[in-house]
């Protein structure tokens, strides 16, 4: 799409309608905690979880993210692009969703190494960055993944049955559109009832809205073990095209892995890789890449 266009100019103006929109959204979260012009999504740690006007707060916390890396990719180290990256980082906060907020976390421990230090990742860094994802988000993997009520919930009923579809329909799964995505639950999917879990809340055929709240399981149970390793190769060869490519941009580098990463640690508790959010990160880095093309041909050219 952007072929012939300096991304570099186009992300300046981009950078600037950004701020505008981020102080938009600030104010009305402001607003928000004084009058309740919005609704409150539900109360965590005795605070209320922001959405504004999005229908969830998972969705403010996904254009938050995302307008985060917008900015970033401009990174110019100014007063202006600190002040809008905190109050981003304070409106991701606003939605408590424990994801997006380690998420954020390795955001600013990326933002730091990576982006003002210029400093690659070692081993010992992707060690730590995954002890702290764990330690941040382990009251959800113990409450979804460890728990034995775990399975009486639509994710961990999912997460559990998906290896059960995976092993009894060795190695290609249930098919398309069966098992843990949206289409399994307008064209409601039999195996929830074979299986036993057509019962649980947010399932059943009347009211199937959480059938498509998990990503993983979906992939296991709809393509097998087979479709599971095609999709993880499929993943690491994003990951070595948007991060290993990149690493001489620490710029570029360091945006392209925290998208990674959001998305990898979304992946665990929601439709991750082809939620509608996703599109907007394949957009930036579809971005990145042009500007690293773009860079190199100035490159060659001197």
């Amino acid at each position: 799409m952007f072929n012939g266009i300096n991304v570099h100019n186009t992300l300046n103006t981009v950078k600037r309608q950004c701020y505008y929109i981020i102080d938009i959204l600030f104010l009305l979260l402001v607003i928000n905690y004084v009058v309740k012009i919005f609704p409150v999504y539900e109360i965590r740690f005795g605070l209320p979880a922001q959405q504004l006007f999005f229908g969830h707060p998972t969705a403010l916390s996904a254009v938050s993210f995302f307008l985060l890396m917008l900015i970033t990719l401009q990174y110019e180290r100014k007063s202006n692009e600190k002040f809008h990256i905190i109050i981003l980082l304070l409106i991701i906060l606003s939605t408590l969703r424990i994801k997006a907020i380690v998420a954020s976390v390795i955001y600013i421990y990326l933002y730091f190494r990576i982006i003002v230090f210029k400093r690659k990742l070692s081993l010992w860094s992707i060690i730590f960055i995954g002890i702290a994802a764990i330690m941040f988000g382990w009251s959800q993997i113990n409450f979804y993944f460890l728990d034995v009520k775990s399975t009486q919930t639509a994710r961990g009923a999912l997460t559990y049955i998906s290896t059960k579809v995976a092993k009894d329909k060795f190695p290609l799964g249930g098919g398309f559109g069966t098992f843990g995505s949206a289409a399994s639950g307008t064209s409601y999917s039999p195996l929830y009832s074979l299986y036993g879990i057509s019962h649980i809340w947010g399932l059943n055929r009347s009211n199937p809205c959480f059938v498509s709240d998990t990503f993983w399981p979906m992939i296991l149970g709809q393509s097998g073990y087979s479709g599971l390793i095609i999709y993880i190769l499929f993943l690491i060869g994003l990951l070595k095209k948007c991060v290993w490519d990149l690493r001489k941009n620490s710029t570029l580098y360091g945006v392209s892995l925290a998208i990674f990463l959001f998305l990898l640690i979304s992946s665990t508790s929601e439709s991750g890789f082809v939620n509608p959010s996703a599109v907007s990160f394949g957009f930036v880095l579809g971005l990145i890449i042009l500007l690293y093309q773009q860079e190199e041909e100035v490159l060659s050219d001197l």
